[in-house]
Formats: C-alpha cells, sequence, structure tokens
C-alpha cells in the first residue's frame, strides 16, 4: 500500500513545526552564549556558575540541532530529495565538529 500524498504532507508539515521548535530553543540558547562572550570581550570576570551555564548552554544548543536534524532525517528516510548546488565539506561533518562560533 502506497502512502498518499495528503500524509506525507501532513508528516512533513509536523516535522517542520517540530523542526521550527527545536530550531528556536537553538536560538536562544546560542543567544545566552552570545551575551556571554560579550561579557567576556568587555573584560567582565565570569564566575564558575557563568563558565558553567555557558558549556551547558552550548550542550543544549547542539543536542536541539541534533533533534531537528534528527527529525528531518526520520521525515525524508528513503525520499531523494535534489537540490541545486553542492554540499561542502564543512556541511556534511559528523556530530557537529565542523561548527564554529562566531
Amino acid at each position: 500500500m502506497q502512502e498518499t500524498p495528503m500524509v506525507q504532507a501532513g508528516a512533513t508539515d509536523a516535522a517542520e513545526a517540530g523542526m521550527r521548535e527545536y530550531l528556536n530553543v537553538a536560538v536562544t540558547q546560542t543567544e545566552l552564549l552570545q551575551k556571554i562572550l560579550r561579557g567576556l570581550q568587555n573584560g567582565a570576570d565570569l564566575s564558575l556558575a557563568a563558565w558553567s551555564e555557558a558549556f551547558d548552554a552550548s550542550q543544549r544548543t547542539l543536542k536541539h540541532i541534533n533533534k531537528a536534524v534528527t527529525l528531518a532525517q526520520d521525515v525524508f528516510e528513503g525520499h531523494e530529495v535534489q537540490v541545486s548546488g553542492a554540499l561542502t565539506e564543512e556541511m556534511t561533518c559528523d556530530e557537529f565538529q565542523c561548527l564554529t562560533w562566531k
């Protein structure tokens, strides 16, 4: 039995909403990290608690990004998606090792 386009569209819409939620949380965590980094750039001393929060925020950010990517993979597994252009090595790194914070 083959899935109807309506079912596929519903699954895609649900996945898109889920990915958006995960990525929004990741953005929020990134904003916290930016505040901490701005404090460092302005010469502020950070307490151990602030360093701990920065580390935790970076871990939460990566977890939420990973959840969004996993959700996308689950939805599109078995489907071939063609996009223009080519993927660079930076875009295909495992475990987000290629991410840099700016």
